[in-house]
């Protein structure tokens, strides 16, 4: 079975200078370039379904927006922003294209009572209306509801520091890493000798 093409990787997310003082001004001027084809992406996949827009168009179409992910991806990885900036201008002119020809071909946009999008590799759905939930079928990944994701966020403790520190400044929580808990009642085969 044949591989669709991915949709573009979400930029580095740099954010504050003051936050990410090792980057580069290459690194910094790539994150910027590939912002207006995220949101532009993000806007596809709500629309689409969730890096569902290459499907739905001509193989041939398809493959050449493939073909530039790949080649952004390249951009990106050697941090070229002449290359990053055209080729991301070029992908949303795809996107445009195909979101055009999949429309023309009176292909039917994503449900929109479910949001989809992936994190680091995990692909999930939140559906805004649960009463949707039994009529939405063909996903092949997990749906949370809104309910569901505040009781998740409840076990997970949202006074979590991180959490907090993210929220009171307007960042975003990227990760939540747990706690080192250390039992010192064990022996820790240690050499020292107190």
């Amino acid at each position: 079975m044949a591989r669709s093409p991915q949709r573009p990787p979400r930029p580095r997310r740099l954010g504050d200078r003051l936050m990410s003082p090792g980057a580069t001004p290459a690194q910094a001027a790539v994150d910027a370039a590939l912002r207006p084809l995220d949101r532009m992406a993000n806007e596809m996949d709500r629309k689409w379904g969730y890096n569902r827009l290459p499907c739905l168009v001509d193989p041939e179409l398809s493959a050449k927006y493939g073909r530039a992910v790949g080649m952004l991806n390249e951009a990106i990885h050697k941090d070229d922003i002449e290359n990053a900036t055209r080729i991301s201008s070029a992908l949303m002119r795809a996107l445009a294209r195909m979101d055009e020809e999949a429309t023309a071909a009176g292909m039917k946009p994503a449900d929109a009572r479910v949001i989809e999008t992936e994190v680091d590799g995990w692909r999930f759905g939140l559906v805004l209306d649960p009463d949707a939930l039994t009529l939405i079928d063909g996903r092949t990944f997990p749906l949370f509801t809104l309910d569901e994701i505040g009781r998740i966020l409840k076990a997970v403790k949202m006074d979590h520091p991180m959490i907090l520190a993210a929220k009171d400044v307007g960042g975003t929580v990227t990760a939540i890493r747990p706690k080192l808990e250390i039992d010192w009642s064990k022996d820790l085969e240690d050499n020292i000798p107190f």
